[in-house]
């Protein structure tokens, strides 16, 4: 919550917000999010949190760059 509060911050006072900061404070609410149903749902398996965070931060990143196409 910190990380997307200082970017709500930021942008407020002019400034553009960072995508790398934004895409953290997502993905760590994203982990804690499993980590909390994991524990409320007592699901018979451990979610296995890093894997899912390590492919949706890749998928994000490729998602990021054929959007943008290649500028270079």
């Amino acid at each position: 919550m910190i990380l997307l509060g200082l970017n709500v911050a930021r942008r407020q006072s002019g400034v553009p917000a960072s995508g790398f900061t934004i895409t953290l404070g997502i993905l760590a609410l994203v982990l804690g999010g499993l980590e909390l149903a994991g524990a409320i749902l007592h699901l018979p398996f451990e979610l296995p949190v890093f894997a899912i965070l390590l492919i949706v931060l890749g998928a994000s990143m490729l998602v990021r760059e054929l959007s943008h196409g290649n500028n270079g």
